[in-house]
């Protein structure tokens, strides 16, 4: 059962998304230090990646460190903007928004 975050650091995402692209993340203990996280709250931002933003990551246990297995974060995210703007692209009564006055 996914868990569902609260709060979602944005420069937090972005530092893990930096270490794993560079394949220095070490442990996951290490990697929850160098991010500012706790280990708990880490494998909870990791599963935000995998089940919600369909983020490929995996860890090597031979050089100690997670990588990306597939779609990265900046793909999840081209993905996720490209099919809002699919979305949007036909607007119906239904789904026009009112002005804001």
């Amino acid at each position: 059962m996914p868990i569902a975050m609260t709060h979602i650091d944005l420069q937090k995402l972005i530092n893990i998304d930096h270490l794993v692209h560079i394949r220095r993340t070490g442990t996951p203990a290490e990697f929850a230090r160098k991010v500012g996280l706790s280990r708990s709250t880490l494998f909870e931002y990791i599963a935000y990646l995998r089940d919600e933003l369909q983020v490929g990551i995996a860890y090597n246990r031979y050089e100690t460190t997670y990588y990306y297995d597939g779609a990265d974060l900046l793909s999840a995210l081209n993905r996720m903007l490209g099919r809002q703007r699919d979305q949007n692209r036909y607007v119906t009564p239904t789904r026009m928004l009112k002005p804001c006055v």
